[in-house]
């Protein structure tokens, strides 16, 4: 809406202000996009900007009027501009005309909407608003729809785990825009496959970053991108990156964060990133605090997502930090995330939560801790197998492979899969493996 602020009128429209409010002239003949914005848009829109509210009704109830913003946004559909939150569109934000350009307002309105519901965990309704914002963009209405779009799906993925959704990261790994946006997707795919435990494809991402000390991402992303990557460096257990991440979220602590114009994705508490930062360094005692104030926030919002995972990471470091007062709340964490969990439809979550909180309850019998299954899995990632070699030799599902793996790392207090090959090195007896 602020675009109507930045038009500047001819200074011969002013005087002829008055006359112009309650008739707008229009031309017999049909004028170009650039045209209309070029000639006319200072006298329509000044003859708005000036008008009551109840001078705006009767001026729309002139004929000509309306079809001239009709036939303007005709113009802009068929010339495909792809900036469409231009002057026209912050004139139709003033003055309530948005039914005149429906496919793009529900388009602007089908991001925020697919966000809430997925950060309310109602994902069958966000499913729904993604649906609408991909048919939309279908249309051309935007050059950055599909992006937008894309980054929308990968988050519902994530969150749901369901393999419907898990083309959108295939969507996001074709393109190939070079721009400041590329740097984002990678943020996106890196932390995606470190959570997936496939570490090798993201740590090859993760490398294709901008340098941490020097990178700027755009202002109106900035919050989103630097929180996805410093997950991303948790995950892969880049300390450096992990200090400098942390000294670079902390002033947002109190924050929840959304990343793009009109709310392409809502990530949670910054409290939770800070909290498994804290972790990443070894800080215990400062990861549990952010992480409890994660929990806090995400209730007070109303956003049971984002408390269940930050449950959940709060189980993790207690369960790490391996105090025998710790041991019956990190199992109450686990249960109750895995839980709230399987009532959403979080599968990835689920099946972290109660493999952790199995681990909690029945304890171990080998070596570090590990169940004989985990012990096996360790071993075979010390022979170098990926998640999938590790499921089609012992005939599991990948998920169940990238779950022993995450929980391996986690009870032994690894960050990624050189360690475990390290250790199952140490710890398996000769002529074996």
């Amino acid at each position: 809406c602020g675009m109507l602020d930045a038009v500047e009128d001819d200074p011969a429209d002013e005087r002829r202000r008055g006359a112009q409010r309650r008739h707008v002239p229009v031309n017999e003949e049909r004028r170009s996009t650039s045209d209309l914005l070029a000639e006319d848009r200072g006298r329509l829109l000044a003859s708005l900007r000036a008008a009551s509210p109840e001078e705006i009704q009767e001026l729309l109830q002139d004929d000509e009027v309306r079809a001239r913003i009709e036939q303007g946004l005709a113009d802009v559909k068929a010339a495909r501009i792809s900036r469409p939150s231009s002057v026209r569109t912050g004139m139709f934000c003033r003055f309530g005309l948005v039914a005149l350009s429906r496919p793009v307002a529900d388009w602007h309105l089908a991001g925020p909407r697919c966000a809430i519901a997925m950060a309310r965990g109602r994902f069958a309704a966000a499913e729904g608003h993604l649906d609408d914002a991909v048919r939309l963009a279908a249309q051309g209405l935007d050059s950055r729809a599909w992006q937008i779009r894309a980054i929308a799906g990968a988050k519902l993925a994530s969150m749901t785990g369901d393999p419907r959704h898990e083309h959108w990261f295939a969507t996001l790994e074709q393109e190939t825009d070079p721009s400041a946006a590329a740097a984002g997707r990678r943020a996106i795919l890196a932390e995606h496959y470190a959570g997936r435990g496939e570490l090798e494809r993201a740590w090859a991402l993760y490398r294709q970053l901008p340098p941490w000390q020097t990178w700027q991402p755009p202002h109106f992303v900035a919050h989103a991108v630097l929180d996805m990557r410093a997950r991303a460096a948790a995950l892969l257990g880049d300390a450096d990156g992990a200090a400098i991440a942390y000294t670079r979220l902390r002033p947002w602590a109190r924050y929840f964060v959304v990343g793009g114009t009109g709310a392409v994705a809502i990530l949670g508490s910054a409290e939770q990133t800070l909290g498994c930062l804290a972790a990443c360094l070894g800080k215990s005692d400062t990861a549990i605090r952010h992480l409890r104030a994660a929990i806090a926030a995400s209730q007070r919002a109303g956003l049971p997502p984002f408390e269940l995972q930050s449950r959940y990471e709060l189980a993790k470091v207690l369960a790490r930090r391996d105090r025998l007062e710790d041991r019956p709340e990190a199992l109450v964490l686990a249960t109750d995330a895995a839980r709230g969990a399987a009532r959403l439809g979080m599968r990835g979550l689920q099946a972290d939560s109660e493999q952790l909180a199995t681990i909690m309850q029945h304890g171990d019998s080998e070596p570090g801790g590990l169940t004989r299954r985990e012990r096996e899995i360790a071993e075979l990632v010390g022979r170098g197998l990926t998640n999938r070699q590790i499921a089609d030799l012992l005939h599991i599902a990948e998920r169940t492979a990238e779950n022993h793996v995450q929980h391996i790392l986690t009870k032994l207090g690894f960050h990624n899969r050189s360690q475990i090959a390290a250790w199952a090195a140490r710890t398996t007896p000769a002529g074996t493996g």
